[in-house]
This record gives C-alpha cells, sequence and structure tokens, in this order.
C-alpha cells in the first residue's frame, strides 16, 4: 500500500516545489520590475541642495548641481559702504565657498548608493524608504563659511576710522581783540570707532541668509571732551570800563595811552596769577616807545617819559573792580583827576628805581583775557579809553556796579609836616 503511495507523493512534492518556485521567480519578476526603471537614473524623492535629481542620469545630476553651485557662489554678494563710499564688494568667495566638484561627486555618490547597492529587494526597500523620507543631500555646509577674509577687511576698515577720526579738543588758537569774535578756536573733531566684531556677525547672518545688497558699516562716534561751547562757557564778557580822554590833552599824552593800552592788549591771565601793569606796560623809555609828556607827581604836573598812562592803569582798575578781581596793589593820585571820579583811579610810576605798580590777582578757576585799546568817543573829537575782561561768567543774576562814597573828609595841617627822607622818594 505504502509502495503505491510513494509515487503520489513524490508527484506532490514536486509539485509544491515548483509551485514554491515558481512564486519566488514572479516575485523576483516583479521586483525586477519595479527597480528596473532606476537602474540608470536616481530614484524619486532624491535632493541635492534642494535641487530634485530624481529621474535624472548621474551626468545629468552632477550638471544641475554645479550648474546650481556656480550660481550660489555668484549669486550672493555685499557691498560695505559708508556714507556714500564703498570700501569693499564681498562675496561667497571672500568667506571662502566656492565650487567644490569632490563635494558635488561625494554627495551624488551617496545618493546614488542608496538604491544602487545590495540586491533588487534591498533596492527596492530602499526605494520605498524614499516614498515617506525623501533624502535631502548638501554639498554645502555651514561650517565651510570662513570669515578670515571678510575680518581682515573689516580690521583694516577700522584702521582706516582711527587714522583719520580720532576725537580731538576744541582748543583756543589766540585771543585777539581787534576781531568781532576775539576768540579764535579750532573746532572740535569726534572720533569713529568701528566694532568689528558685531559688523562681523551682521554680514555672517546675511551672507547664511542669502541676502545680496549694500551694508552701510555704523561705527561708534566718540564725542571730545572738550567743545567749543564748553571753552565759551568761560570766555564770557565780566566787565566792560571806559575813562574818557580829555580833549585838551597833548599829542604826546594821547600817543602813550594808546601805546600802553596796546601792549596790555591780549593779555591771559592764568587762574591764580598776578596782573602787574608796569611789567606789562615796560618801563617808560623812549626806546620802549613812550613819548615825553606831562605826569602828575605829588599833585603837580611835571614833564616826564610816558605821561598820561595812569589813564590805562586807572581803566583796568575800574574794569578790575567790576569783575570782583582781587585788587592785591593800587595807590590813587595825590590829588583828583579828570578822567575818574574820586576813589576809582590808580596811579602808576616806573623810573629811577622808584615804582608804584598796580597789581590783581585772578581770583577765578579761569583764563582772564584783557582786551583794552583807544577807540572814538560820543562825538569825532573825544577819545575813550576802553578795557574788557573775560573770563568765567558771574552767577546768575549777579552784576557789579562802581559808586563813590565820601567817607571823610580829612584836612591839611595847618603847618606843614616834614618827612626825614631816606630814601629819596621825595625829593
Amino acid at each position: 500500500m505504502l509502495i503505491r503511495l510513494l509515487p503520489w507523493l513524490l508527484i506532490l512534492a514536486v509539485a509544491a516545489l515548483l509551485v514554491t518556485f515558481g512564486m519566488k521567480a514572479l516575485r523576483d519578476s516583479r521586483v525586477e520590475q519595479e527597480v528596473a526603471p532606476y537602474e540608470n537614473v536616481f530614484a524619486d524623492n532624491v535632493y541635492i541642495d534642494g535641487i530634485d535629481i530624481s529621474g535624472m542620469t548621474p551626468e545629468a545630476a552632477y550638471d544641475a548641481v554645479m550648474e546650481k553651485q556656480q550660481a550660489g557662489v555668484s549669486g550672493w554678494s555685499m557691498a560695505l559702504t559708508y556714507q556714500g563710499h564703498t570700501f569693499v564688494n564681498v562675496d561667497y568667495q571672500t568667506l571662502g565657498l566656492s565650487v567644490d566638484r569632490d563635494s558635488v561627486n561625494r554627495t551624488l555618490k551617496e545618493a546614488w548608493d542608496l538604491t544602487h547597492t545590495g540586491d533588487a529587494y534591498q533596492r527596492k526597500a530602499a526605494l520605498d524608504a524614499l516614498k515617506s523620507a525623501p533624502y535631502q543631500g548638501s554639498t554645502v555646509h555651514a561650517n565651510e563659511l570662513s570669515d578670515n577674509q571678510l575680518r581682515s577687511y573689516l580690521d583694516s576698515i577700522a584702521a582706516y576710522f582711527n587714522s583719520i577720526s580720532q576725537p580731538a579738543n576744541a582748543s583756543l588758537i589766540r585771543f585777539d581783540p581787534s576781531q568781532a569774535d576775539p576768540f579764535i578756536i579750532e573746532k572740535e573733531q569726534v572720533g569713529y570707532q568701528l566694532d568689528v566684531e558685531k559688523a562681523r556677525q551682521q554680514i555672517m547672518a546675511l551672507a547664511a541668509q542669502g541676502t545680496s545688497g549694500q551694508f552701510e558699516l555704523e561705527p561708534e562716534v566718540i564725542s571730545p571732551e572738550v567743545t567749543e561751547a564748553m571753552l565759551r562757557q568761560n570766555m564770557q564778557l565780566r566787565s566792560t570800563a571806559q575813562t574818557e580822554i580829555s580833549t585838551r590833552s597833548e599829542y604826546n599824552r594821547v600817543q602813550n595811552i594808546i601805546l600802553s593800552s596796546s601792549k596790555v592788549n591780549g593779555t591771559v591771565l592764568k587762574p591764580g596769577q598776578v596782573f602787574s601793569f608796569n611789567q606789562t606796560a615796560e618801563d617808560r623809555t623812549e626806546k620802549n616807545g613812550y613819548l615825553p609828556a606831562e605826569e602828575q607827581i605829588y599833585g603837580n604836573l611835571v614833564a616826564g617819559i610816558g605821561g598820561g598812562v595812569c589813564q590805562t592803569s586807572t581803566t583796568i582798575y575800574q574794569a578790575a573792580l567790576l569783575s570782583d578781581l582781587e585788587i592785591t596793589k593800587r595807590r590813587e593820585h595825590g590829588t583828583p583827576v579828570n578822567y575818574a571820579d574820586p576813589g576809582l583811579d590808580a596811579t602808576v610810576y616806573m623810573t629811577r628805581g622808584y615804582e608804584i605798580d598796580f597789581k590783581f590777582r585772578n581770583n577765578t578757576s579761569h583764563d582772564l583775557y584783557i582786551a583794552a585799546r583807544v577807540k572814538p568817543g560820543a562825538s569825532s573829537r573825544k577819545q575813550v579809553v576802553e578795557v574788557k575782561i573775560y573770563g568765567e561768567p558771574f552767577a546768575e543774576g549777579v552784576k557789579y556796579q562802581l559808586r563813590t562814597i565820601k567817607a571823610e573828609v580829612l584836612y591839611p595841617p595847618a603847618e606843614p609836616e616834614y618827612v626825614k627822607d631816606k630814601n629819596g622818594y621825595y625829593t
């Protein structure tokens, strides 16, 4: 019985085997048919640098990626400018990017191998996987951007700003009372400093975004410590004093007043410094330009060199009083003078080793500037001595005026009082 069944069992086994092989052959055929279209081209859903290379031959895909790389490298540029001037144009090549054939080939090979390695089933599995997870390949990576050249450019631009625009304080060039504005001032200059790191970060961000155009550099403004306005705050007119020259004054006397005024004119007095009329106006000698003219000596008019300069010293004295300055030495005339009220005059004398000086101290915190001149008066025949003192301003609302008050009348003794003159002062 068993012997009769063996042939049938053998037939069934062969049939089953044939069916199995047949089904496998059918599956293999179907798989081969599914992967066959991609034998010489890239699979679907494959992207390189954002380019869909699905169905492309390796040659076509290479050309497409290279074309985009070429366009990308030359497709971004940025002009670094400042107030209409362009310092330099930068592009991706400046940042170290270039057409990298090796990178393109390497990336394309990785994409190709996804669906072109292994048997048909492995390749089909890879094709199926791409349907849900497309391949995104890139030939350019963020770390390939280099800012070395950009930083070098920015350092050079920063050095340029520093070389031409260092902050400079305003300064007084000279005090020239002959000018309408007596203070000749060199104006301040602001400086500029470029923040290289800040500019670098901003430009690199624009490069990463692919945003081309113009980048306006914004250097930081560095202000000077001293401005013209700050200087002028302490160059205010503190006082003006005038005394009228008598129309009966002889020519030489007027010339001596003009000369002594010109020697005082333009004087700058530092804080704490003492002004000396005799030192500033110099010895009253013909060598120094002074002329013979009558001068008052102990109430008497006598001939002397430099007669009339007391009117200059008197006018300066009045200006110093109006400026609230510390008077350190001053003597009044022996008898009243016709160009100043009693108590508002200051006599000076400097000859033969005997000196009467007028002095005052700059008791302010800043420089004082003295202008002195003889100018036309109210009428064509009259002239006045004018003295102006400039310096730090008074407190708000403060103003000084001069007023003469008769405090006491002193009468001469009935009999002359003789004083022994050991030094020859009165001889």
